[in-house]
């Protein structure tokens, strides 16, 4: 039996956790794979520090997270391996990860975010405290850097020739359930899902959904903002994310939206959103961005935009011939299940954690 200490920043609530650690335990399990998982900060926290209402309770608690971290480092040495999910602490100089490459516990860095960029939509620790050099000290000294797309595997390429591209997963069983529910007012539902960090992503669209609204009957969905948009059209609904009910949002979209803004930063993105609505069998309109570009092929997942002109053509498109939809719709759930699923990638992991 291998045995894996997975160490993440977030708890199960976070994306990154949950679709690239957590749900392939149950699969390396079956392969002789034994993994034990960590997160750095608790479900509470990580709920509060998303809603932006962290106190000084939190920061408090914090530290000595941190602490708890550095404090648990010696007990590595009885894992074959160590599965880091982006770093160790998310602030400051890689100190925690210079004290676990001597424990020598062979480490498996996944990364699936620019974090050596400076995100725009960042606050005050992220700007002034993070060390976006730390990935030049981490990459060269870990067995293996799996990386979320092509643009992150360049990168840490330049730093270590072990880079394996893995795309962020989902298990496409679980959505191929999803059917729409139809909307009692027959109207045609956008829908977006996400954090208040990327809120403005979505001004990129706002324009074009707002014109459309004028001649089409449309809802516009975006879960996770926490705040109301203040959109100048009838039906624009923000709608709280809870984890229990995380597959149950795609079955009231009929367009699945990404805007994204081409930045240093966002390149490194993952197309996380549109892999969703791919599974659920949603056709979606998104920011021809990084990541965007390979895991949507236009024309037949869904169509790529960027103009507000551009983004109101494709969507009123889509606004317009249910029958393109649907047949978008199922493409996708076949791409995600060849090329984005837990059953196309679980035993390329297998093999990494396994140093093979």
């Amino acid at each position: 039996m291998t045995r894996v200490l997975a160490l993440t920043i977030r708890p199960l609530d976070g994306p990154d956790t949950r679709y690239r650690i957590l749900e392939y335990i149950p699969h390396l399990e079956k392969a002789g794979i034994e993994v034990v998982h960590n997160s750095l900060l608790s479900r509470n926290f990580y709920r509060r520090q998303q809603a932006r209402k962290l106190n000084v309770s939190d920061a408090l608690s914090f530290i000595a997270a941190a602490l708890g971290r550095a404090a648990g480092l010696l007990r590595h040495l009885s894992f074959d391996a160590v599965w880091l999910a982006r770093e160790l602490l998310p602030y400051g100089p890689p100190l925690l990860e210079r004290l676990l490459f001597q424990t020598g516990v062979p480490v498996v860095l996944d990364v699936d975010d620019a974090l050596f960029e400076p995100d725009p939509a960042g606050g005050f620790l992220h700007r002034n405290i993070r060390d976006f050099t730390k990935y030049a000290y981490i990459v060269p000294r870990c067995r293996t850097v799996v990386a979320g797309n092509r643009y992150l595997a360049d990168y840490f390429s330049r730093l270590n020739v072990a880079v394996e591209i893995i795309p962020t997963c989902v298990d496409h069983l679980k959505y191929a359930g999803i059917a729409r529910r139809p909307s009692p007012d027959d109207r045609i539902r956008l829908g977006w899902i996400g954090t208040p960090a990327n809120r403005g992503h979505l001004d990129l669209i706002r324009t074009a959904v707002e014109r459309l609204a004028r001649h089409h009957p449309l809802e516009f969905r975006a879960v996770g903002l926490g705040s109301p948009l203040g959109w100048d059209m009838d039906r624009c609904l923000s709608i709280p994310w809870r984890l229990p009910e995380e597959l149950d949002y795609f079955t009231d979209f009929d367009i699945g939206v990404m805007p994204l803004a081409d930045t240093a930063f966002t390149r490194g993105k993952c197309a996380f959103k549109i892999i969703q609505y791919m599974a659920a069998g949603v056709p979606v309109a998104a920011s021809p961005v990084a990541a965007n570009r390979e895991v949507m092929i236009a024309g037949e997942q869904g169509f790529f935009a960027e103009e507000p002109q551009e983004w109101e053509r494709v969507l009123e498109t889509l606004i317009l011939d249910k029958e393109l939809c649907r047949r978008m719709g199922e493409s996708g759930r076949t791409r995600v299940r060849e090329k984005f699923s837990l059953a196309a990638h679980w035993s390329r992991y297998a093999d990494i954690l396994r140093g093979r």
